[in-house]
């Protein structure tokens, strides 16, 4: 629900690349269902007796797609929602299976899945921003890990502390790039803008919003039947994060040119400026 949020303040997220973390976005079903499979991984490990017979890995794979279907239902099931879910899924019962899932395929069985169950879902531009953005994620991650493993610089090694978190650094920049690059096209014709500083602000708002804030939120409600302090103390924590967020976007989207405003023409004007076709006329 976004009717708290203030319209200045949506316009300017919207202005900066950043309104997807104002709603439930593929990203929150993807760090609900890897949290809570690495935490429950590390609680079953615990138990020796489990431990022992199974490998704790396939019963918090299975266990993990509890929480994130929930999320997801709760959320109302928006296109990118039900893409990560169905990915997310994939993923976890490839772990089931001690099998690695190739995403290509999992991104095929979420369109799929979108398609049947919403035949004219292609068409509308939260489909092609959420298909888009994984498809840049996915080729501009690949191409760069691949080019930071020939490469010869510690400050690219992955072995090396340096090059650890140089390479880290450089690869969220990376996808940032990717991920704006791809859905600047996309974004122009409905929204009538393409975000110049989208990379920029994704690198800040994206840890702080939709990392920090959301867990902490998760977090909180999960201990408030058990603990209404630690909840609130999450809260706070939350806020913390989303209070920097909102004035590091206030401030860029007042930077000159922070967004680039596209009008482009639908079908109807076009065809009122072209001339009329030829008439052809048959031979008598």
């Amino acid at each position: 629900d976004q009717s708290d949020v203030p319209e200045e303040l949506r316009r300017a997220y919207a202005r900066t690349g950043t309104t997807h973390v104002l709603s439930v976005s593929g990203l929150h079903i993807a760090i609900v269902a890897m949290t809570c499979f690495a935490l429950l991984r590390r609680l079953l490990a615990h138990w020796s007796w489990l431990a022992l017979r199974v490998r704790v890995v396939r019963p918090a794979a299975v266990l993990a797609v509890l929480p994130a279907t929930l999320y997801a239902l709760l959320s109302g099931g928006a296109v990118a929602t039900v893409r990560a879910l169905v990915m997310g899924c994939l993923a976890l019962g490839g772990t089931v299976l001690l099998r690695r899932t190739e995403v290509w395929s999992a991104l095929a069985a979420a369109a799929l899945v979108l398609c049947l169950a919403e035949p004219g879902v292609a068409g509308e531009a939260s489909f092609q921003l959420s298909f888009a953005a994984v498809i840049g994620l996915v080729v501009a991650g690949r191409r760069w890990e691949e080019r930071r493993r020939s490469s010869a610089s510690r400050w690219l090694d992955p072995v090396h502390p340096v090059g650890r978190w140089t390479g880290k650094a450089a690869g969220a920049v990376v996808a940032a790039l990717a991920a704006g690059l791809v859905t600047g096209p996309l974004t122009a014709y409905p929204f009538g803008s393409v975000a110049t500083l989208g990379v920029l602000a994704n690198l800040v708002v994206v840890p702080l919003v939709g990392c920090g804030a959301l867990l902490a939120a998760l977090a909180g409600t999960a201990l408030l039947p058990i603990s209404s302090r630690s909840a609130e103390l999450l809260f706070w924590l939350g806020s913390g994060c989303v209070i920097p967020a909102d004035a590091l976007v206030c401030w860029l989207a007042t930077v000159p040119g922070c967004a680039i405003d596209v009008s482009l023409a639908s079908a109807v004007e076009v065809g009122r400026v072209l001339p009329p076709p030829p008439t052809l006329v048959s031979p008598a």
